[in-house]
Order: C-alpha cells, then structure tokens, then sequence
C-alpha cells in the first residue's frame, strides 16, 4: 500500500514579510475561531500561498498560529475603521504595499 502524499509545508505571505518562522500550528476550526475567518476562506488563502499551511491528505489543515494573530488583530483594527470585509484582494494589496516599503 501506497502511504499519502504529504504536501510540503507551504510558508505564507504574512509569515515571510513578517518574518516569523518559530511558533505552533492549530487545526482549521480552532483556526477559524482564533482569526476570525472562515475555514473555507483560510484554506482558499493556504492554496494561494497567503498563508501558511500543513496539510496531511485525510487530516486537518494546520495553520501557523502567528498568522491567526496576524488576521485577527486586523479583523479588529478593520471593524474600528468601518472598513469593508478582510478579503483576498485586501490581504494582497497589505502585501504588496509592504514589500513596496
């Protein structure tokens, strides 16, 4: 029998620019809860490389706690300003304004 094929983690975006490379990882729903983002929206954003991800075939997705943070801290800030929705396009555009900076 042919064991799984692991997907090599897959650093994200927000931990490159931000350069965090230390930390632990939770599961999608305790992901979701923390960040205040869908599940689904988390796994979309894995799959873009915005954020980093372990991913097992038939197990959870684990994501990096620093970037759960990361996408909290801006939920909160976003409500404070009556900003529109943490969305990919507003995610990619925070990235590209920091690597132009």
């Amino acid at each position: 029998m042919q064991s799984p094929e692991v997907k090599p983690l897959r650093w994200g975006w927000i931990a490159v620019l931000h350069f965090e490379s230390g930390g632990g990882w939770m599961k999608s729903t305790e992901a979701a809860r923390r960040s205040g983002v869908s599940t689904t929206k988390l796994r979309r954003w894995a799959e873009k490389g915005v954020i980093s991800v372990i991913h097992v075939p038939g197990r959870p997705r684990n994501y990096y706690i620093a970037e759960l943070d990361f996408l909290a801290e801006w939920e909160v800030a976003r409500r404070k300003l009556g900003m529109g929705p943490l969305d990919l396009p507003a995610l990619t555009g925070y990235i590209q304004l920091t690597l132009e900076s």
